[in-house]
C-alpha cells in the first residue's frame, strides 16, 4: 500500500511541473543574470512554444534568436550574424520543453530541482511564483552559482521572427 501511495504522489508532482511549464510557453520578460557579486547579463526575452528572441543589452548588445531549429547570434560590434543548427543547449528552452529529470523541493513557492548534468551545468532550481516562471538558480561544473530573474513577466508573446540587419555578414556553421 505504501508503494502505491508513493507512486501516486510522485505522479501527481510530475504532472504539476508539466502543467506549470505548459502555462509558461508564451511569455515576455526582462531577464537579469547575477553571479555571486554582480549583474552578469541583462536583456529582454520573448518566448513562444520553443522559438525565442533574447535581446541582450548588458554587458554588450547582442541578439540570440532560436527559430525553427536554428540559433542566430547577432553581434553588433562585429556586424555579423552566426547561424548554427540548434543543438538544444539553450537552458530556458530545454527547461520549458520538460527535457530534464527533476525533484520537487519544499519552499514558499513551487520549486523544482532540475538534474541537468551536461558539459556546462550540473543542476538548476526553478521557482514559480503565482504559477509564473520567477527565477532559476544555476550551478555550473566549476561550482559557480548564477541567479536568473524573470521580471515584468507577461503570459503572452508577440510573433517570433528574426531578420539579420542589412549589411551584416552571415556566417553559417555547416
Amino acid at each position: 500500500m505504501r508503494i502505491i501511495l508513493l507512486f501516486l504522489s510522485s505522479f501527481v508532482f510530475s504532472s504539476d511541473l508539466t502543467e506549470l511549464l505548459l502555462k509558461n510557453h508564451k511569455f515576455s520578460a526582462d531577464i537579469i543574470i547575477y553571479d555571486s557579486e554582480s549583474i552578469v547579463s541583462r536583456g529582454y526575452m520573448s518566448y513562444l512554444d520553443g522559438d525565442f528572441i533574447y535581446s541582450i543589452d548588458y554587458p554588450s548588445k547582442q541578439i540570440l534568436a532560436g527559430l525553427e531549429g536554428y540559433l542566430y547570434i547577432q553581434d553588433d560590434d562585429f556586424k555579423q550574424v552566426m547561424v548554427y543548427k540548434d543543438d538544444e543547449s539553450f537552458l530556458v528552452k530545454q527547461m520549458l520543453s520538460n527535457s530534464y529529470e527533476y525533484e520537487e523541493l519544499s519552499c514558499a513557492s513551487k520549486c523544482y530541482k532540475l538534474i541537468i548534468n551536461d558539459e556546462r551545468i550540473s543542476n538548476a532550481i526553478i521557482v514559480f511564483k503565482d504559477n509564473l516562471l520567477y527565477e532559476m538558480l544555476v550551478l555550473n561544473f566549476q561550482n559557480n552559482k548564477f541567479l536568473i530573474k524573470f521580471e515584468n513577466f507577461v503570459l503572452e508573446s508577440t510573433n517570433i521572427s528574426y531578420i539579420a540587419p542589412e549589411g551584416y555578414e552571415i556566417i553559417t556553421d555547416d
